[in-house]
């Protein structure tokens, strides 16, 4: 003022100043988190939030000029009330269009400057209004600074202020697989196994809030990189719990498949396509940043989890959010560098792997074990697509097998499929209305079992009439465990059978199968905890891994299980019973190779 001299100029009072300076901070940061409270943006959240913030623009201002200490400020209520409507409007649009294109997951770069240009108008328009309105009157003239502060000394304060501002059927998958099945047990050895992992240089010391840094060349020099990966694998499921600050026990269960990332770099037009990426890959390796969500070439495990609505409050209280699917999928498929194609239908499997636990319901089920041989490596097993541990199966109408309904099965034993249907269509028209009953239900089970499979061996396919016990939902309405039964037929397909039959069935690895089933809620949880426990109880005592088990043989042995399993009966079908163009020496041969339909190598 007055061409600078330095005992008209404006001298602030520091506590009013760094009053304006907070006010809004608070104001602000109260309105953005009404707004993300909720994913949906509503009019009366708008405009609460717009009030807010608008209102915290003009104490700011109005606060600041309270703390002028030489001049005293006369407003005029026009301008006053005009630089709050225009604070207020525009800050109501700016927030308005920013959460809005945020709950729409359409927030790029160009719409977010929009609502930053509405803000700005907020706030600089109400300020240059409110100004323009006001009139200052001195009240004394001093040069002693100690009783304020200067311009420049203002600007310092904001400044410092704001300064502070792997495969399936692997035998380590199998045993990852039932230990996400048991956190709980797991978690008490985990100090255990990330000790040793440091003792041996597998993993260094890293920063606070960071995870751990894994040295790649240490675990291809590790004596024992099965039991290597089962430490590493545990250790990054503890971490990634405490990340999303959930107990270990709730980090979730393994995801049956895994998923193949940088597939786009396979063809020519996808090279094209990702090429950018691919720089902003080199870039951030030359930098060494360690905060890129671009993954190159490797493989994904998955942990899925289904929440309720207090979990998801809490996982949302602590910065996640939840979006639909279509949102974040071409995100998340540039990130993992594979096509919409792969990723979308694996999205879909994981939300359904979790929605609704794949086990049969109470009754008699009629199923297709169809095996198909692999060379050196066992056999294969006939699967369905949407759930992996069941068998392609058909509920008959009936809630238990009686005696005579044993009895006539055992008349068909060692029959092919197409055998017992031809049977079965002559004895319903001599049969008693009872027993014809029963034999419709049967052949017409047979015949949707064969529509299901839709594949020319299953009409070659043998009855087993002995009943097998499978694991079953409890009964509807209460606690009390069903019974399921299952009425095989066994087949043994050519050895280049394909692995995809249709779009319901597929071949599916024998051991992984064999280890699903172990998996069901009332399993032996408790023995497989126990195996684990003693397999690590040398890592636990800083003395190096337990030497005992074989890596293969250390999931769960027949001999420790109270009830035989599904996999252990299906096992006893094997050998005694094939009638196929294989001979008995070679189906040991193969079995033996494979390791895979004996219990004990599970």
């Amino acid at each position: 003022m007055d061409q600078g001299q330095a005992y008209l100029q404006i001298a602030y009072s520091p506590g009013y100043t760094a009053g304006s300076f907070f006010l809004p901070i608070c104001v602000v940061a109260l309105a953005f988190y009404c707004f993300s409270i909720t994913e949906s943006v509503s009019i009366v959240s708008t405009m609460v939030g717009g009030l807010t913030t608008g209102f915290a623009i003009c104490g700011m201002h109005y606060l600041g000029q309270g703390g002028i200490s030489n001049y005293l400020a006369v407003y005029n209520w026009r301008y006053v009330l005009g630089s709050a409507v225009i604070a207020v409007v525009a800050a109501t649009i700016a927030l308005g269009v920013f959460f809005h294109l945020k709950s729409a997951w359409t927030n790029t770069w160009w719409k977010r400057m929009s609502s930053a240009m509405f803000l700005a108008v907020a706030v600089s328009g109400m300020h240059w209004l409110a100004t323009v309105g006001t009139s200052y009157r001195i009240k004394e003239m001093s040069e002693d600074s100690r009783t304020g502060l200067s311009r420049h000394a203002t600007v310092i304060v904001v400044i410092c202020l704001v300064g502070f501002g792997a495969a399936v059927d692997h035998p380590v998958f199998c045993w990852i697989f039932r230990a996400s099945r048991c956190w709980k047990d797991v978690a008490e050895i985990i100090p255990g196994m990330r000790n040793h992992l440091r003792a041996t240089s597998i993993i260094g010391k890293s920063q606070p809030g960071t995870s751990e840094k894994i040295r790649h060349t240490s675990i291809d020099e590790a004596e024992d990189y099965s039991q290597t990966f089962k430490e590493l694998f545990c250790v990054a499921a503890y971490d990634l719990a405490s990340v999303i600050q959930e107990p270990f026990e709730n980090v979730g269960v393994l995801y049956d498949e895994i998923m193949s990332t940088g597939t786009l770099q396979r063809g020519r037009s996808a090279q094209l396509l990702s090429r950018s990426a691919r720089c902003h890959i080199q870039t951030d390796l030359e930098q060494a940043s360690g905060d890129s969500m671009t993954m190159g070439r490797g493989q994904l495990l998955f942990v899925v989890r289904r929440t309720n609505k207090l979990e998801a409050a809490h996982l949302q209280a602590n910065g996640y959010r939840f979006a639909a699917v279509p949102n974040i999928i071409d995100h998340l498929a540039r990130s993992m560098q594979v096509t919409l194609e792969e990723l979308r239908p694996r999205l879909d499997s994981m939300r359904d792997y979790v929605a609704k636990p794949s086990i049969l319901e109470p009754g008699v089920h009629l199923a297709c074990f169809a095996l198909r041989p692999l060379f050196q490596r066992g056999f294969d097993i006939l699967v369905c697509k949407n759930a992996k541990n069941l068998l392609p199966t058909i509920k008959l109408p009936v809630t238990e097998l009686r005696r005579w309904h044993t009895d006539f099965i055992s008349r068909l034993d060692n029959w092919t499929a197409a055998a017992c249907l031809e049977r079965l269509r002559k004895l319903s028209a001599i049969s008693a209305p009872d027993e014809r009953q029963f034999i419709d239900q049967l052949h017409d089970g047979i015949e949707a079992l064969a529509e299901q499979v839709k594949y020319p061996f299953f009409l070659e396919a043998r009855l087993t009439a002995r009943p097998l016990r499978a694991p079953c939902r409890n009964l509807e309405g209460t606690t009390w465990a069903g019974q399921a039964m299952i009425i095989a037929f066994r087949v043994m397909t050519d050895v280049h059978q394909s692995q995809s039959i249709n779009h319901q069935v597929e071949f599916t690895p024998s051991r992984f199968f064999l280890c699903q089933q172990h998996v069901y809620p009332d399993a032996d949880h408790a023995i497989f905890a126990r195996r684990i426990h003693r397999e690590f109880a040398m890592v636990n005592q800083g003395k190096g891994l337990s030497t005992g088990p074989n890596p293969r043989n250390s999931l769960v042995g027949s001999r420790s299980l109270g009830r035989a399993p599904l996999g252990r009966q299906l096992s006893s079908l094997i050998l005694p019973r094939w009638n196929t163009n294989f001979s008995k020496r070679d189906v040991n041969e193969g079995a033996t190779r494979s390791d895979s339909f004996s219990e004990e190598h599970l």
